[in-house]
């Protein structure tokens, strides 16, 4: 659009130790309706931070904690103020110079079902365990195969039966990818 907004980050990195943190935000007015499930839409803020921290915790182990948090004015359908924040956690296990074995863990709280809306899943959490392996046998390529069990705590059922048929009848999944 041609509304005006802000983005900005700021990261420190420890020397000694190797540790570092980033915080970044966005800001500015954007569609309250980029789903259309709104009758109107009009532009009004929309604000986005996010937090990092990386730590090594021995020369091949590492950890990354991240915290987010958004905003928009008058994004719910009830016309109030929409929320939605997480945390995502990352640990990583450099097996060799080109391979690393890691585990993620994510929580994402929608609290007014408005950023999430698979299946009619309304209001709750989503929550992500991944284990995969990053190979990058190429500075241009990375290969990411993964397994990933996915849960919703929540109003509804946002993923589909085991068996392929039906739409919106599990709180729970498992897959696989590359």
């Amino acid at each position: 659009t041609d509304q005006l907004g802000f983005i900005g980050k700021a990261r420190f990195v420890s020397l000694s130790t190797g540790a570092w943190t980033s915080f970044a935000i966005t800001t500015g007015n954007e569609s309250n309706n980029s789903a259309g499930l709104l009758a109107d839409t009009e532009f009004t803020n929309r604000t986005r931070y996010s937090w990092l921290v990386g730590l090594p915790l021995t020369g091949r182990l590492d950890y990354v904690f991240h915290h987010w948090l958004g905003f928009q004015e008058h994004g719910a359908i009830d016309g109030t103020q929409a929320n939605w924040y997480g945390i995502d956690q990352y640990l990583t296990y450099c097996v060799s110079r080109c391979s690393k074995v890691g585990m993620r863990f994510e929580w994402f709280r929608d609290e007014d079902g408005q950023r999430v809306d698979v299946n009619g899943a309304g209001p709750g959490s989503f929550y992500e365990s991944t284990l995969g392996l990053n190979w990058q046998p190429h500075s241009n390529i990375r290969i990411r195969p993964e397994v990933r069990w996915d849960w919703f705590d929540g109003q509804g059922r946002p993923f589909d039966s085991r068996d392929g048929g039906k739409t919106g009848t599990e709180v729970n999944q498992f897959t696989g990818g590359l």
